[in-house]
């Protein structure tokens, strides 16, 4: 009996992983609305030489995924500012990553999740979406 209980609750928490997951996509009609809105933080995820092949979604910021936690967490605010060219976000702060297809996406926003950031989201359709559209 036991056996069964916990099989029912590891499938409710995976629905509900999914469901949490769900509410944390963004899709290009919102995108296109928030590319220039200087109130959220856009991340692109790419590294450095496939944003400079593509270029970027509106207003986002270039910090590749294994520069990301140095950025989120470690990074102080004046370096980040200098780099970034915005203020460090806090944990409350809404952003949204993005990459190539959306995979590196969802990691940067499971990161960012761990360390603390609670208003994350990220464009799932990322880059191959966006440049299928607009270019």
């Amino acid at each position: 009996m036991l056996s069964l209980i916990s099989k029912r609750i590891n499938i409710s928490s995976v629905r509900n992983l999914a469901m949490a997951t769900v509410d944390k996509i963004v899709h290009m009609e919102e995108m296109e609305k928030l590319a220039n809105d200087k109130n959220v933080l856009i991340i692109d995820v790419r590294e450095q030489n496939e944003v400079k092949s593509t270029g970027i979604i509106g207003s986002s910021v270039n910090i590749p995924l294994n520069n990301l936690q140095h950025a989120l967490k470690d990074a102080p605010k004046e370096e980040f500012s200098k780099l970034y060219g915005r203020s460090k976000p806090v944990s409350n702060s809404p952003m949204i990553f993005y990459c190539l297809k959306g995979r590196r996406a969802l990691q940067a926003l499971e990161l960012a999740e761990s360390l603390g950031f609670k208003n994350g989201r990220y464009y799932k359709g990322s880059w191959a979406e966006w440049s299928s559209k607009h270019h």
